[in-house]
């Protein structure tokens, strides 16, 4: 189904983004982790997550959720997850043979050195 892009649904989800980056940037700083708090998300600015998200803008739930329904995948989600630490799936391939984390992976390796 093709979606158009509303104006009214621009403007919540740039307020929703805004206000989540907002609450983790509050409570970055409480950690002293101001600069993580401030680059936390930035990606769901870019023209790849925003427009794909506010065509699928519902308000009730994640757009994401709403365009793996509609298409089957959602480019903005696999934009989002392979620009960000802080989702365990950009540590994951979930291509790979062998179902190991990265980071079990650099350990052993240390480990092993």
């Amino acid at each position: 189904m093709k979606r158009k892009v509303k104006i009214k649904n621009v403007i919540k989800h740039f307020i929703l983004i805004t206000k989540h980056k907002w609450v983790v940037f509050k409570l970055c700083c409480k950690l002293r982790l101001f600069w993580r708090g401030l680059v936390h998300d930035l990606s769901k600015y870019s023209p790849t997550e925003f427009w794909e998200s506010v065509k699928y803008y519902e308000g009730n739930r994640s757009p994401i959720v709403s365009c793996k329904q509609d298409k089957g995948y959602s480019e903005s989600w696999l934009h989002h997850k392979g620009r960000n630490k802080h989702h365990s799936e950009y540590w994951v391939d979930m291509n790979a043979p062998e179902k190991t984390h990265i980071l079990e992976k650099r350990k052993r390796k240390i480990i092993n050195q």
